[in-house]
């Protein structure tokens, strides 16, 4: 009977720690959810390219480019993943910068990204027409060269408000960072020479030559 009691004694901590364990393996899971949901990729295939470059004129403040460079950088596929950016330079694809002190022309946007040239604004609007000053320009350049790397807008809901693709908002306007599902995605959107091999490389510059003919 005593040994019983012992074990009694052993066993009940450990059965009443069974609700915390699955609480905390829920919450667990219900954050990787929520992030999934709150990351967009583009539609297509991945790009292939070794570095991106960025240009700017004396307007852009050379700290600001290399604060946003810096954000991507802290992701653990930056250049192995996917490609690394060349501040001041041309790259296998270069990006323009500008800065524009008038309100975007876009609601709920305080840069737009055009193919080859990002503008930052200063001011974002809201649904009811009110003018709103953007905040970190440094969060602003972060998410606009999160859609050069292939990312959209994250749903407008407040339990994205903390990625850095999400919408500006009032609640949000500098506290936007780059979390590990944002950098993971990006590592799907690029292939890059580190990744391929040396026949992989070949047949990409056969195609190439064939598309230049």
């Amino acid at each position: 009977m005593r040994q019983f009691r012992s074990f009694v004694a052993t066993l009940l901590p450990l059965i009443s720690g069974l609700p915390l364990l699955v609480d905390s393996a829920l919450a667990t899971e219900s954050a990787a959810s929520r992030e999934l949901q709150c990351v967009v990729s583009a539609a297509g295939s991945p790009n292939v390219s070794e570095a991106i470059g960025i240009v700017f004129g004396p307007e852009v403040p050379r700290a600001l480019v290399e604060k946003a460079v810096e954000n991507w950088s802290r992701c653990r596929g930056y250049r192995t993943d996917f490609p690394a950016f060349l501040i001041g330079q041309a790259g296998t694809q270069t990006i323009e910068i500008e800065l524009d002190r008038s309100p975007s022309p876009r609601r709920r946007h305080c840069g737009l990204f055009g193919g080859s040239k990002i503008v930052l604004y200063a001011f974002w609007t809201d649904e009811k027409g009110h003018l709103h000053r953007c905040g970190s320009r440094v969060d602003g350049l972060t998410h606009e060269l999160g859609h050069m790397l292939g990312l959209r807008d994250a749903p407008h809901q407040r339990s994205c408000l903390d990625h850095a693709m999400s919408h500006i908002d009032s609640a949000n306007r500098n506290r936007r960072q780059i979390l590990l599902d944002e950098c993971a995605a990006v590592g799907r959107r690029w292939l890059t020479t580190t990744e391929l091999s040396a026949t992989e490389l070949a047949l990409l510059a056969a195609n190439a030559l064939a598309d230049g003919d």
